[in-house]
């Protein structure tokens, strides 16, 4: 069984209030789950909300035993505020039909975070990921590379789409966007979120996943990603 080659550090989809909170919209395909606080080495804050139009459940799972501690269904429009302490980590389930999403406010700087989807591991196994996947996203990483673009209003770009490689971006945006990751053989999103007007955003991606940002809205945005890999080139398409 494959585990699921793409992590982010959850300065991810993120949008930064003062110094101390980060919000995040994150969307759960159906039947699939969402991973918070994996790798995070102290207590957090977490207040999520389901803002979807189907319940969703949220486990506290204990990392060592990786037992079910408790589980609390989230009803559309619903709200939790929970105390996260260093030794869980919370996942969130999307049983329906639909697509999930929720709104969560952090404590800023939590780390550790995936998306599981159907028939895949729920926990990592350190000793047996694949080595182009890493293993913690506090893992040095050197973005040495950068590249700046202004996306023209209702417009989709897709970044390096005919380089593979695996490797970090980090998405400093200058207007609303949605980041879709998809796949290069299908184009199929493997995960995806909306940003702020203004917001950090850190991705991880394999050799098989290509960048797409897409402006929704009606001006231009900016863009500056910061690389770990020399990666040039865009393409421009319509919105879809």
């Amino acid at each position: 069984m494959r585990f699921f080659q793409f992590l982010f550090l959850f300065s991810c989809c993120c949008v930064h209030i003062g110094c101390s909170q980060t919000t995040a919209n994150v969307f759960i395909d159906p039947g699939a789950e969402f991973v918070l606080g994996e790798y995070e080495n102290s207590s957090y804050r977490a207040s999520v909300e389901n803002k979807g139009r189907d319940i969703i459940f949220m486990d506290v799972v204990g990392k060592a035993d990786r037992i079910v501690q408790t589980t609390i269904p989230l009803e559309p429009g619903k709200k939790v505020t929970r105390n996260v302490d260093p030794e869980t980590q919370l996942h969130f389930r999307n049983t329906s039909q639909r697509k999930a999403t929720i709104l969560a406010r952090l404590s800023e700087g939590v780390e550790g975070m995936r998306y599981v989807e159907p028939g895949e591991e729920r926990f990592l196994d350190v000793n047996t990921s694949p080595s182009n996947m890493p293993v913690s996203p506090r893992e040095k990483m050197v973005y040495n590379f950068q590249q700046e673009m202004t996306i023209p209003a209702r417009q989709t770009l897709t970044f390096a789409p005919k380089t593979p490689a695996t490797y970090s971006a980090v998405i400093n945006n200058r207007g609303s966007m949605d980041v879709s990751i998809r796949s290069r053989e299908t184009g199929t999103q493997t995960q995806g979120f909306g940003t702020g007007k203004r917001s950090s955003n850190t991705v991880y991606l394999n050799d098989g996943e290509v960048l797409t940002l897409i402006n929704t809205t009606n001006r231009p945005a900016r863009v500056r990603l910061e690389l770990t890999e020399d990666l040039t080139g865009f393409s421009l398409s319509g919105t879809e």
